[in-house]
């Protein structure tokens, strides 16, 4: 919970302060997008399209003008001594100045993997054969790429101190003129123990560096960089460019996975394995056949921050994406939602498509207790046991979910919290037929309790942790942490109170959604400093509890009381699925 809460807000506040600072008044100027000389098998990149629009915007937000407050004055003041104390020591170790360099690179910066289906194949050979794979530098297609611009001399003199250092060490260094930059190949020393194939390139042209463990790759990249419009490129790929045409534009960093070539290549491995069978069902249930690729982007705003996802599959309804394709819905909670709830959540749901991936499962069962000598049909065995076809139970499922509760975390001895889960149905009888078995096979013990004319069945004595609580009714399964919760959904079935609809903070949050949408969340500006009570909590039972600095307590209270209302939607395109999300901060 530390590493995970504290570290990033202290890196996050202090690191950007520090680049900030490092940052000079030079004009940024734009050139070619290292992003074209990507190939179209690139597996991974992640993009931030300009540094400096980065720490510019940073210094806008109202997270930057939170240094200025007390509860960070103290911890900023003992982690900039800290910063600056490793600082001075790799300036005396190296003579490379990290924080001039960091603040050298005023363009973009791009972390990319390349075609990785030779490793995949290394890995499926080795497993086959219970062998090491054999992997070299040029199996592992990794490049990271800075664009210095203004700023190009200041990082150029930190890459030779980084040469100099290499030589001292005792590595090889050996500059060469390629295409009209340089490539610098670094040797590990002979007694470093490190394999000789184990190399680092470096590669320069204009204002762009890059650092690679494969030659081909940055030989690759610097060539292209030459190139008006490459034709291989992965900027001039369709599913790229749809993906990034949705994700739009001013975007601080970008995140984008290429799955097609990845589940090619595991295809490929696993030609000839006695388990390709496992493998292909396990594939079309979790991913499908049409899926593409996916991307993600945020940035940073004057009143909040922005996210924007897009998976693209060709908009088909195969794979676990498909479960949730269904017909868009007013963006409106129904009136079962009180008007005081804290969060709510609701996403359509493809029934057919559930049904479809399950039996695939049933049938990989059933191949496996083929394979062992047992017949085994598991919906003729489920019939025979529940009197009914476990089809119906699948099929009736609704067209949507919700989620809601008051967003105040229970802590250690309630996990659950606060929490209503309500699953539509298009026919509830199949699902009441599965709980008069549950109490048959009980022998009693899990009888339901009235409510309203409803039969409420109630998990737990009450005295030794949650009760949850479930009640089929009105063509819904209702699921409540507690009884109240449940309680409280049948006391609004069939009423005419809007709830949350009506709430005045959803409802300008809602003027931020489109009208139709095939999902929703929705959490008020009060949930989120909420989380910090469930984090002393859990630090009270961690062994670094106790090393946690109450200043750092305090500073990430004040981060947490600056989010303000979040919302987020999801509606599928006909290529996919796109999804949008803002938080905004507090005035």
């Amino acid at each position: 919970m530390l590493k995970r809460l504290l570290l990033p807000l202290i890196v996050i506040i202090v690191g950007l302060s520090a680049w900030t600072i490092a940052q000079d008044k030079q004009t940024v100027v734009v050139g070619p997008s290292i992003l074209k000389t990507l190939p179209k098998n690139t597996t991974l990149v992640l993009h931030a399209p300009s540094l400096a629009s980065i720490v510019r915007d940073f210094k806008n937000s109202p997270i930057y003008k939170l240094k200025d407050k007390q509860e960070f004055t103290e911890l900023l003041a003992q982690a900039e001594q800290g910063l600056e104390e490793v600082r001075q020591n790799v300036i005396a170790e190296t003579q490379i100045d990290p924080i001039e360099m960091l603040g050298a690179v005023k363009g973009e910066a791009v972390l990319a993997v390349g075609d990785i289906s030779k490793v995949i194949k290394s890995l499926g050979e080795a497993l086959m054969n219970m062998e090491e794979p054999e992997l070299d530098s040029e199996s592992m297609p990794l490049l990271i790429g800075v664009d210095a611009l203004g700023g190009r001399e200041k990082f150029k003199k930190n890459i030779l101190s980084l040469m100099a250092l290499a030589v001292r060490e005792g590595a090889g260094v050996k500059t060469e003129d390629f295409h009209g930059g340089k490539i610098t190949t670094l040797t590990p020393p002979e007694d470093s123990g490190t394999p000789d194939d184990s190399k680092i390139y470096i590669g320069e042209k204009g204002s762009k560096f890059f650092l690679a463990f494969s030659r081909k790759f940055l030989e690759q990249t610097i060539v292209k960089l030459s190139e008006a419009t490459p034709e291989d490129s992965l900027e001039n790929d369709p599913g790229f460019k749809e993906t990034t045409g949705r994700l739009g534009k001013g975007n601080h960093a970008s995140f984008f996975m290429n799955m097609k070539p990845i589940l090619k290549a595991v295809n490929g491995a696993m030609e000839g394995n006695p388990f390709v069978f496992l493998w292909q069902t396990v594939e079309k249930v979790l991913f499908g056949t049409s899926l593409n690729n996916f991307g993600t982007a945020i940035a940073l705003e004057e009143n909040g921050i922005r996210a924007r996802t897009f998976v693209h599959n060709n908009g088909a309804s195969d794979g676990m994406l498909g479960w949730f394709k269904s017909k868009p819905f007013a963006a409106s909670p129904p009136s079962i939602v009180p008007g005081d709830a804290g969060t709510y959540s609701v996403f359509g749901l493809n029934a057919e498509a559930i049904t479809k991936s399950v039996k695939m499962m049933l049938n990989l069962v059933q191949s496996f207790a083929a394979l062992q000598g047992a017949e085994a049909n598991v919906e003729e065995m489920f019939e025979a046991e529940m009197g009914f076809k476990l089809s119906s139970l699948l099929s009736s499922i609704g067209n949507r979910a919700h989620n809601f509760g008051s967003g105040q975390p229970g802590g250690v001895e309630n996990p659950l919290g606060d929490m209503t889960v309500v699953l539509e149905l298009s026919n509830d009888a199949p699902w009441k037929k599965l709980v008069n078995k549950a109490i048959e096979i009980s022998g009693g013990a899990f009888e339901p309790k009235k409510y309203m004319g409803r039969d409420v069945f109630v998990m737990g004595d009450g005295f030794s942790g949650p009760q949850p609580a479930v009640c089929i009714s009105d063509k819904m399964v209702i699921f409540g942490s507690e009884p109240e919760n449940v309680q409280k959904v049948i006391r609004r079935i069939g009423k005419d109170s809007p709830g949350l609809a009506d709430n005045a903070e959803f409802k300008e949050a809602l003027g931020r959604l489109p009208a139709q949408v095939t999902g929703l969340s929705y959490q008020s500006s009060s949930v989120a400093a909420g989380y910090v009570e469930v984090i002393e909590q859990a630090l009270q039972f961690s062994p670094v509890g106790d090393a946690v600095p109450p200043e750092a307590m305090r500073a990430l209270n004040a981060l947490l009381n600056l989010m303000g209302t979040s919302a987020s939607y999801t509606t599928w395109t006909e290529k996919g699925l796109y999804s949008e999300s803002t938080t905004l901060f507090k005035k």
